[in-house]
């Protein structure tokens, strides 16, 4: 039983750093992904707006002038 109690000790004081490292790596992307998710939203955004005023502009919005509707 002790052979197999300080194979565990040897193991975990091996890969604890890694498992660490692992963390900071996960945290990065997720920071990166973050960021990502920022930067879309903020074209969606844009673009949104931008679709808008196309519509608006061409008459193409519901319930504006020019839509070649007759009523």
């Amino acid at each position: 039983m002790q052979h197999n109690s300080a194979n565990w000790r040897t193991l975990a004081v091996e890969g604890l750093p890694g498992l660490f490292e692992r963390q900071d790596s996960t945290a990065e992307l997720k920071a990166a992904h973050e960021q990502q998710l920022t930067e879309l939203y903020a074209e969606i955004g844009k673009l949104t707006t931008q679709v808008a005023w196309l519509k608006k502009k061409s008459g193409m919005e519901p319930g504006e002038r020019g839509t070649g509707r007759s009523g």
